[in-house]
């Protein structure tokens, strides 16, 4: 039987999770203008942020689209992912 070849990197349905795991192992966000925790970002927001991300539009967000995203998140060009969602990574 011939196994198919997997694209190394995360499917819509593996980013969220993925994301929010990593929020999680950082231990969460704190604003540090109120002190106060921050919500995870939502999963429609999430979405849209792979859509942006899967730049060649493979299904599969690879490491260099990754590292993009997380620049234009940095940079306040993701709505819903913008400030601090990205902060501690």
């Amino acid at each position: 039987s011939r196994k198919a070849h997997r694209v190394e990197g995360l499917t819509k349905s593996e980013f969220g999770p993925a994301i929010k795991r990593l929020l999680t192992k950082t231990g969460g966000e704190v604003n540090p203008k109120t002190g106060k925790p921050v919500p995870p970002p939502k999963e429609k927001d999430l979405l849209k942020a792979f859509d942006v991300a899967d730049a060649d539009k493979s299904g599969v967000v690879d490491l260099e689209e990754f590292c993009e995203l997380y620049h234009k998140v940095k940079a306040g060009e993701v709505k819903g992912l913008g400030g601090f969602s990205f902060s501690l990574w």
